[in-house]
């Protein structure tokens, strides 16, 4: 008789592995209806209902098994996984810590804590909890994976949608980043992610390296002005240095020309910021996140597409007055130095 338990229970698993659930369900039914104080019998039954999408018996099955048998772990996973989906959070971190007061390794049950864990307190809370499990688990596949999962989360977060021509508020959007700090976050995350996944977590990886190719776009500089235009603005830096000093301010001049030039870039991710903020001039960056704020921060990319319909785009008002657009480019040979600065003492 329990050999013949065994075969229909594996069947009705293999039955809902192969999506034949309506065929687990009549087979389930038959195994309860033929051993009721059976605990895994009732599993298989809540199991093939779950499977069909029926949680209300679903739940009544699992809470049937643990009825059966207090110490039945399976069931109390079971329930977790049916309160998770139907957004219990409360009552599936409870089922979960049952199971595994029951059984303190049980990598399942650690798996539902850290899934209830994300929904009640958030990503963080989180990747702490599931980072200790990782350890005590001696480094389990199925944690470390969604471990990795967690840190792919995080980084998206830091993720902001901006258009691929900030002239055409109707283009295409690709994801970026609004400050260096969320770039320097996203990495860190995502290479956490990659030492963490399996090679079969094909799409989280490849997520992570979309992530780390955006932070690597992000930061490569682009012209705020036309060539020409700041051409014509560092000839005229040149001629002012060397005429005051009569000559003698031609070395400095040609040096502040050059890096008049080398101003007018910036890091994409300084377009990205003053885009999103409704602004039209990069150096009104300031080293800031929104990322832990998302509606604020929709609001403010939807916003600007409207604003960006009736402007010219970053630069075209910045022209037209010569004392104030040396002015400009002064403020930005001023933060190119602070970054060169930076980055020399960063490395």
């Amino acid at each position: 008789m329990e050999k013949q338990f065994e075969e229909i229970y594996d069947q009705v698993f293999d039955l809902i592995d192969n999506g034949r659930t309506a065929e687990a369900m009549s087979i389930a039914q038959k195994l309860v209806d033929s051993n009721m104080s059976n605990e895994a019998a009732w599993f298989a039954y809540a199991c093939a209902k779950k499977a069909w999408g029926d949680m209300a018996l679903a739940v009544k099955g699992f809470e049937q098994s643990v009825a059966i048998n207090k110490e039945y772990v399976p069931g109390y996973i079971g329930l977790s996984w049916c309160y998770g989906e139907k957004g219990d959070s409360d009552l599936a971190l409870k089922s979960a810590q049952k199971a595994l007061e029951i059984a303190p390794n049980n990598t399942s049950a650690m798996d539902c804590v850290v899934r209830s864990i994300f929904d009640l307190e958030g990503i963080d809370s989180a990747i702490d909890k599931c980072s200790g499990y990782v350890n005590i688990s001696d480094g389990d596949i199925g944690l470390k994976n969604l471990l990795g999962n967690l840190y792919i989360r995080k980084a998206l977060m830091y993720v902001v949608d901006v258009p691929d021509d900030f002239k055409d508020p109707g283009c295409d959007t690709t994801p970026g980043f609004i400050s260096f700090e969320d770039i320097q976050d996203a990495r860190e995350c995502c290479n956490k992610a990659k030492s963490l996944l399996t090679p079969d977590c094909k799409e989280d990886l490849e997520t992570a390296e979309n992530i780390l190719k955006a932070c690597d776009e992000d930061c490569e500089l682009a012209p705020c002005h036309k060539t020409i235009y700041t051409i014509f603005n560092a000839i005229i830096v040149f001629l002012f240095y060397t005429l005051i000093t009569l000559i003698w301010g031609a070395p400095l001049g040609i040096i502040a020309a050059i890096f008049t030039i080398k101003a007018d870039k910036f890091p994409i991710y300084m377009y990205n910021y003053v885009w999103c903020t409704g602004s039209d001039d990069p150096l009104k960056y300031v080293s800031d996140s929104f990322y832990s704020n998302h509606e604020v921060l929709k609001s403010m990319a939807d916003g600007a597409k409207e604003g960006w319909e009736s402007s010219g785009g970053f630069g075209d008002s910045i022209g037209g007055n010569l004392l104030k657009d040396q002015f400009w480019y002064f403020k930005a040979r001023i933060q190119f130095y602070k970054r060169l600065l930076k980055g020399k003492k960063n490395k």
